[in-house]
């Protein structure tokens, strides 16, 4: 082992976005920059749309999948700010924590119950 450390609650989904570590802490409602030459949370940032899963990153924006909703949540990752929730459609609800971002930027969901994928064109800057 290297380092262990402390997040908020619930810590989810991971992603690597400009050289840092992202985690998503769905039970706290926040998904968290980790700085991982250091091994410390850099900034915490609140979603509020509440249960952060999912994370993609998609030119300099960290969208975050929210599990109920089901939303999309801009995150401008230099600042350590929360845009405005962008809504996926009238779906239930979202398996999150599979958010996959293609090439060109679009972002696919899978939709549980409902036995399909949604794609969702995003920008690439908030």
């Amino acid at each position: 082992m290297t380092a262990t450390i402390e997040t908020r609650l619930g810590p989810q989904q991971m992603v690597e976005h400009d050289g840092a570590l992202w985690v998503a802490c769905t039970d706290d409602g926040v998904v968290q920059r980790v700085d991982p030459s250091t091994a410390r949370i850099t900034a915490t940032v609140p979603i509020p749309a509440g249960t952060p899963d999912g994370l993609a990153s998609v030119g300099e924006t960290l969208w975050v999948a929210n599990e109920e909703g089901p939303v999309l949540t801009p995150v401008d990752a230099s600042a350590g700010t929360a845009g405005g929730a962008v809504a996926v459609g009238d779906e239930p609800l979202i398996n999150a924590n599979q958010l996959v971002v293609e090439a060109d930027g679009a972002l696919w969901l899978p939709i549980l119950g409902r036995d399909r994928l949604v794609g969702v064109d995003v920008p690439r800057t908030v």
